[in-house]
């Protein structure tokens, strides 16, 4: 998991033969060894150079068991490498372990594209630190930008492609019939073949964020990747979740998505009821979420083959009408619900040069939500919607 894009969660305490089940849960004595941070962190430790930044914290799940969660933070700056065998031929001294994109399995690196994710991950991380230093110091990153602007045809060509089958349409017509984000990130200036075709599914992968738990966006390789002439693309329809999107990354360097609002579909929101006299909501909660994710994959993007300077980002929400702005936090008591704006979308576009997006991808996520919550007559302090970004970043 430290060697993961984003890191990831192990969860204690749930037998692998009873998963569905999610039980049996730790005892009191087991669980409360868990949360002892200090003694899970010497224990890691000897198994790990450099030492894991991890936090452990506790949770009930609806079988009624608890376990021990832990969140596990990617390497800050080189890959980590195990330093003791354990005696049970599951950890060997001096290995890189990762966990596989395509099963969920931790294992020792064995192929050079695993080990190139590996470089690739420490390469960007250095580069955006030079980013970031460069810019506290009054430096500029920047390159020469030509060409066109021609990016929505090409788009209306990917959506709409010919000879596209039935469950296609129907995914992308089904998102757009209710609330929905429209999400576009690319460079600010048209270059048609900017990504090499043989370059797309790495170059996308390699940026998705992970500070959910999940993928975003979400690459599904458990079907086939959607394929056409200058794009690739998947279509996600999973009813019991309220997951219901779809994404094209074309050659040109964009990136867009469209994402159902999930308490459109009727998928539990913190709240639990649409407020009167609306017909629908959206939660500060998922908003800030969004917002924090997409500028984030702008970031990586920008620091890839689809990066260029600067770069446009673009995050839009449809179908307004009835809608409503709510917490979608236990807790939370400010004055809410607040109605949405007139019009069928509201959004907030922005064109960064890549250096600032770079070295300031969280800030221009909250200056983001302050202009769209604004569309909707809320103005909070900006430290009430990093509380929330943090919560995204601490889950």
């Amino acid at each position: 998991m430290g060697n993961l894009r984003d890191g990831g969660y192990v969860v204690i305490g749930i037998d692998d033969k009873r998963q569905t089940a999610m039980l049996p849960g730790l005892t009191e004595v087991d669980l409360a060894s868990w949360l002892n941070y200090d003694n899970v962190a010497d224990g890691l430790a000897r198994f790990s150079d450099p030492p894991l930044r991890f936090d452990v914290a506790k949770r009930s799940l609806s079988s009624g068991a608890e376990v021990a969660l832990l969140r596990v933070e990617e390497f800050e700056d080189v890959p980590h490498l195990c330093t003791r065998d354990s005696g049970l031929d599951t950890t060997r001294r001096g290995a890189l372990y990762i966990r596989s994109r395509k099963s969920p399995a931790t294992t020792e690196i064995a192929l050079s594209s695993e080990l190139r994710d590996i470089l690739s991950l420490s390469t960007q991380k250095a580069l955006r630190d030079f980013v970031q230093t460069a810019g506290r110091a009054g430096l500029t990153v920047s390159e020469r930008q030509a060409g066109a602007d021609s990016y929505l045809e090409r788009l209306d060509r990917a959506w709409d492609r010919p000879g596209r089958d039935v469950e296609v349409i129907r995914s992308v017509d089904k998102v757009r019939s209710r609330g929905h984000w429209e999400i576009h990130v690319r460079p600010a200036v048209f270059e048609p073949d900017r990504v090499p075709y043989r370059e797309l599914e790495e170059t996308l992968t390699s940026a998705a964020v992970r500070l959910r738990g999940w993928p975003m966006p979400f690459i599904d390789y458990g079907r086939d990747m959607l394929r056409g002439t200058d794009w690739i693309g998947n279509d996600i329809d999973e009813p019991p979740t309220g997951r219901y999107e779809t994404w094209r990354f074309l050659t040109d360097g964009e990136f867009a998505q469209l994402t159902a609002v999930a308490a459109d579909w009727g998928h539990k929101f913190v709240g639990g009821e649409v407020p009167k006299g609306f017909a629908s909501v959206v939660t500060v909660v998922e908003t800030v979420f969004l917002m924090t994710e997409v500028y984030e994959l702008a970031a990586r993007l920008a620091l890839g083959a689809a990066g260029a300077d600067p770069m446009r980002v673009e995050v839009r929400l449809h179908n307004l009408a009835g809608r409503a702005l709510i917490p979608g936090q236990v807790g939370r008591t400010f004055m809410l619900p607040y109605k949405a704006p007139q019009g069928e979308s509201v959004g907030q576009v922005g064109v960064y040069p890549r250096d600032e997006l770079v070295g300031s991808a969280s800030a221009l996520a909250v200056s983001a939500c302050e202009d769209f919550f604004a569309r909707f007559g809320w103005q909070p302090n900006r430290w009430e919607i990093e509380a929330v970004q943090n919560q995204l970043k601490q889950a």
